[in-house]
């Protein structure tokens, strides 16, 4: 005696079929000094460069760890971003666990980019501001510093995490110094003399919290950042000296 065949039967064996053949999510791995070449493994890893651009085979579902360093080129600093992850299987790019990634230029995530979500990553320009005027507009042509930072030209789906865009907040956080000081002269907690008698220890502790909030490895934004502060606590002494001391 036949039995009669399901007609859900051809649908299980489709829905089996895709579960087999459905590859599982990897974990890759990107340096400084990986190469196309490599495996995308810790020991053998990938380049950012054609990682990001969707050249070495990352699928819906995988996880990119940056492995610690700077990452940077020139002239073209920013690296192009087209990634595609799917509908509850995002492509995550971030840091390697307990590690730090800094990207000195920037992103570009372009058309093409889906459900991706990119975290964790330290973003700067080492390249210090210039010290005059270089012309009118918003990009005049007298400036050459590179323009980095996250900049989405496109894509949907996306999410972008704890990212760290570090020049600007620690250049703002360095410029109000002498206007901390100088309040602290005025509400009597210090004077200019105290000021004056801690000047080689305050140089040491400049320095050393410049090198923890500069994120680049390179001492161009160490002094870049270092120099105007040292310069801001002795005009903070010479305006308690000369003008609070009047007032």
């Amino acid at each position: 005696m036949r039995h009669p065949i399901s007609p859900r039967l051809p649908l299980l064996l489709t829905l089996v079929l895709l579960c087999a053949t459905e590859a599982p999510a990897e974990t890759r791995y990107v340096a400084p000094n990986g190469t196309p070449g490599g495996d995308g493994s810790r020991t053998a890893p990938w380049d950012i460069e054609s990682t990001l651009a969707g050249q070495r085979g990352v699928k819906p579902g995988d996880t990119v760890h940056l492995l610690a360093g700077t990452y940077r080129r020139r002239p073209k600093e920013q690296f192009e971003v087209k990634l595609a992850g799917a509908e509850n299987q995002p492509i995550r790019v971030r840091a390697a666990p307990g590690e730090r990634a800094t990207i000195d230029g920037g992103l570009l995530v372009l058309e093409g980019s889906t459900h991706l979500w990119i975290q964790d990553l330290e973003i700067l320009v080492s390249e210090p501001q210039p010290e005059k005027p270089v012309g009118p507009g918003s990009h005049p042509e007298g400036f050459t510093r590179p323009w980095g930072g996250l900049n989405v030209r496109g894509g949907h789906h996306n999410k972008y995490i704890s990212l760290v865009i570090f020049m600007m907040f620690a250049f703002g956080l360095g410029f109000e110094f002498p206007i901390v000081l100088v309040f602290l002269q005025i509400a009597g907690i210090v004077t200019w003399r105290r000021l004056a008698s801690w000047r080689r220890y305050a140089v040491v502790v400049i320095f050393i919290i410049d090198a923890v909030i500069t994120p680049s490895a390179d001492p161009i934004s160490l002094l870049a950042l270092a120099i105007p502060m040292c310069l801001f606590y002795e005009v903070s002494i010479l305006v308690g000296r000369f003008v609070l001391k009047k007032a």
